[in-house]
């Protein structure tokens, strides 16, 4: 069995990226840094670091790696005088390069504002803002006082990384008891983070069920994805969302319909976060670009 990496699940789980890394790593073609930065993290903290090395030069060169490439925080080791050979003072010499010849603001989440819309909740009123605008810009949603300052309910990098969508095929085959079933797949390399969307119409009217399920081409149900919608004569929309948590291979996705039912506009599509994954030996990423847009949905 293929081994999911910490890293494999970091850039998927919706938190931080950081990691801790000794030695002189920057140049080599693939590295835990390289696959963090190249899928849209662009704050990222190494808890520990030393470049462990005589060469002020590769010192130098690899902090600034880090400067440029989305290092957010550095906290630097001090190697004890039993065993340092040197690598302090390279260390040492490397931030002060950093800090003398390369402090300046750098901006990728940011940069610009889009779009900007009060939000009223009962007393609550703020406003909220789209900030970075740009093609290298990821996009930051931020709540504003009045003033311009962060009011607090809000602070999300919606999107790091890019998205592929791929069309799916569908199909509606007849069963006994009648019955008929959509469905989406065997579905291959399914990963991490990705989205499986099936959206129709229906009506019935015999105003029957629709059975949603996830199931595996050798047989069996997934545990815990099953769920029932009514259906009515009248025709209504349904759209149904698996979100995988773990790779996986061979997942159908089913809705079971009476025979009676009329099914229109079906519609599937896989969106994939387009992260590095190591565990599959792809070690690039592809980033968000051109910030982002939002609305306001009203109350219920």
């Amino acid at each position: 069995m293929v081994r999911i990496t910490p890293i494999d699940y970091a850039m998927t789980a919706g938190v931080g990226f950081g990691f801790t890394r000794y030695s002189v790593w920057f140049q080599k073609p693939a590295n835990a840094f390289q696959a963090g930065y190249t899928s849209g993290f662009d704050s990222m903290v190494l808890g520990e670091y030393q470049a462990l090395s005589k060469d002020q030069a590769l010192a130098n060169q690899q902090l600034l790696h880090l400067w440029e490439r989305g290092g957010n925080a550095v906290h630097a080791m001090q190697w004890p005088a039993s065993h340092d050979r040197g690598y302090n003072e390279t260390m040492t010499g490397a931030i002060r390069n950093l800090l003398e010849h390369h402090d300046a603001p750098r901006t990728v989440v940011t940069g610009g504002v889009s779009q900007i819309k009060a939000v009223q909740r009962g007393e609550q009123l703020f406003n909220l803002a789209a900030i970075g605008v740009g093609p290298n810009k990821r996009g930051l949603l931020k709540s504003l006082r009045e003033d311009g300052r962060w009011e607090g309910s809000v602070y999300a990098v919606p999107f790091r990384t890019a998205i592929a969508v791929q069309e799916l095929e569908t199909r509606i085959d007849a069963r006994g008891s009648g019955v008929q079933t959509l469905s989406v797949g065997p579905l291959a390399d399914l990963e991490a983070g990705e989205q499986i969307v099936l959206q129709f119409t229906a009506s019935d009217s015999r105003n029957g069920t629709a059975e949603f399920s996830v199931r595996h081409e050798a047989g069996g149900t997934l545990p815990g994805t099953s769920q029932t919608l009514a259906l009515s004569a009248d025709n209504k929309s349904y759209r149904f969302v698996l979100r995988a948590q773990l790779p996986a291979d061979g997942c159908m996705l089913s809705v079971n319909l009476p025979a009676s039912a009329q099914i229109k506009q079906i519609h599937a599509q896989r969106e994939t976060e387009q992260v590095a994954r190591p565990h599959r030996g792809i070690h690039t990423g592809v980033p968000h670009q051109g910030g982002m847009t939002f609305d306001l949905l009203p109350d219920a």
